[in-house]
Protein backbone atom coordinates (compact mmCIF):
# COMPACT_ATOMS: atom_id res chain seq x y z
CA UNK A 1 0.00 0.00 0.00
CA UNK A 2 1.18 3.28 -0.69
CA UNK A 3 -0.01 6.06 1.44
CA UNK A 4 0.79 10.09 1.51
CA UNK A 5 1.37 9.66 5.04
CA UNK A 6 1.77 7.19 8.11
CA UNK A 7 -1.56 8.81 9.59
CA UNK A 8 -3.70 7.92 6.57
CA UNK A 9 -2.02 4.34 6.50
CA UNK A 10 -2.50 3.90 9.92
CA UNK A 11 -6.01 4.52 9.14
CA UNK A 12 -6.69 2.26 6.11
CA UNK A 13 -5.11 -0.68 7.93
CA UNK A 14 -7.26 0.15 11.29
CA UNK A 15 -10.36 0.23 8.75
CA UNK A 16 -9.06 -2.41 7.15
CA UNK A 17 -7.97 -4.86 9.60
CA UNK A 18 -11.40 -4.06 12.53
CA UNK A 19 -14.54 -4.72 12.70
CA UNK A 20 -16.92 -3.15 15.43
CA UNK A 21 -17.41 -6.11 17.28
CA UNK A 22 -13.44 -6.44 17.63
CA UNK A 23 -11.64 -4.92 20.63
CA UNK A 24 -8.31 -3.17 19.76
CA UNK A 25 -5.30 -3.05 22.53
CA UNK A 26 -3.92 0.65 22.37
CA UNK A 27 -0.80 1.10 24.35
CA UNK A 28 0.21 3.86 26.54
CA UNK A 29 1.55 6.44 25.40
CA UNK A 30 -0.13 6.37 21.91
CA UNK A 31 -0.73 9.30 19.48
CA UNK A 32 -4.05 10.96 19.57
CA UNK A 33 -3.90 9.50 15.59
CA UNK A 34 -4.26 5.75 16.82
CA UNK A 35 -7.22 6.49 19.11
CA UNK A 36 -9.01 8.25 16.85
CA UNK A 37 -8.45 5.44 13.55
CA UNK A 38 -9.70 2.66 16.31
CA UNK A 39 -12.68 4.68 17.08
CA UNK A 40 -13.51 5.62 13.36
CA UNK A 41 -14.08 1.59 13.54
CA UNK A 42 -16.01 1.70 16.45
CA UNK A 43 -13.84 -1.17 17.90
CA UNK A 44 -13.41 -0.51 21.33
CA UNK A 45 -9.83 0.32 23.21
CA UNK A 46 -8.54 -1.84 25.81
CA UNK A 47 -5.95 0.63 27.61
CA UNK A 48 -2.69 -1.04 28.19
CA UNK A 49 -0.65 1.42 30.51
CA UNK A 50 3.13 2.20 30.79
CA UNK A 51 2.53 4.08 33.92
CA UNK A 52 2.64 2.82 37.52
CA UNK A 53 -0.34 4.11 38.20
CA UNK A 54 -2.30 2.40 34.87
CA UNK A 55 0.47 0.13 33.97
CA UNK A 56 -1.26 -3.19 33.30
CA UNK A 57 0.53 -6.54 33.63
CA UNK A 58 1.09 -9.44 30.97
CA UNK A 59 -1.54 -11.45 32.56
CA UNK A 60 -3.98 -8.66 32.35
CA UNK A 61 -3.14 -8.18 28.52
CA UNK A 62 -3.26 -12.10 28.41
CA UNK A 63 -6.70 -12.04 29.55
CA UNK A 64 -8.12 -9.08 27.56
CA UNK A 65 -7.08 -10.90 24.07
CA UNK A 66 -7.07 -14.55 24.73
CA UNK A 67 -9.79 -15.58 21.68
CA UNK A 68 -10.49 -12.41 20.52
CA UNK A 69 -6.95 -12.01 18.87
CA UNK A 70 -6.66 -11.25 15.39
CA UNK A 71 -3.36 -9.25 14.69
CA UNK A 72 -1.36 -6.42 16.19
CA UNK A 73 -0.02 -3.41 15.72
CA UNK A 74 2.36 -0.73 17.65
CA UNK A 75 2.43 3.19 16.73
CA UNK A 76 5.45 4.13 19.21
CA UNK A 77 5.88 7.93 19.68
Amino acid sequence: MVTAGANQALVSLMLTLLDPSDRAVLFRPYYFNTLMAIQARAAPPIYFGARPASAGTAALLAHAIVGHERGGARSVP
